[in-house]
């Protein structure tokens, strides 16, 4: 597995592990997580990516969703 792909599944992993709570408390807001931790929860979009900080230099991604957003299912191939 890629370095990237295990970055944006510890993310993913951590929104998942914490979405109950998220939507329970910040329903309709916006998280920022990178390396697999929380950094940010703020009502916008904008307003969450600055709480966040610039993205460390060897992070290899960073979630921005929409709490309580359902995704749409995507089927990609890696």
């Amino acid at each position: 597995m890629s370095a990237v792909i295990s970055d944006v599944k510890s993310n993913e992993e951590i929104y998942e592990r914490l979405r109950e709570e998220l939507e329970k408390n910040h329903w309709g807001e916006w998280a920022v997580i990178v390396k697999g931790e929380l950094l940010a929860v703020a009502p916008t979009m904008e307003e969450a990516l600055k709480d966040a900080g610039e993205m460390p230099p060897d992070a290899l991604s960073r979630m921005v969703r929409r709490i309580g957003e359902e995704l749409p299912k995507v089927v990609r191939k890696l």
